[in-house]
């Protein structure tokens, strides 16, 4: 009655309708992190309060927690910058320091 999302399972339900209110219910045991499904949770687990890296990259030593670090990493094995400054010729490899770079020369 809130919103379209319709589900077969009263399960999936009751895990979306967390989506609509302020409620965490789900609490890291470690720190004050909490958060509104156990996915989250035990990813928040894994990246944080875990010194497991599995993700290795195959050009050096380096090893990641996440795969989504793993692909920011390889980034300095190429030749690619794939942030472009729209106002000069600058680019980088990290989207951090794009914003870094218009802070400090674009802005007044």
């Amino acid at each position: 009655e809130i919103c379209e999302y319709t589900f077969k399972a009263q399960s999936n339900l009751k895990t979306h309708m967390l989506v609509h209110t302020e409620e965490r219910p789900y609490q890291c045991e470690i720190c004050e992190f909490s958060c509104k499904s156990i996915s989250a949770l035990n990813k928040h687990r894994n990246i944080t309060h875990s010194e497991e890296r599995p993700y290795q990259c195959e050009l050096c030593e380096i090893s990641c927690k996440t795969q989504g670090n793993l692909k920011i990493h390889m980034l300095v094995h190429t030749e690619d910058k794939p942030y472009q400054c729209e106002l000069c010729e600058y680019t980088s490899r990290h989207s951090g320091n794009l914003k870094t770079h218009m802070l400090v020369k674009h802005t007044e």
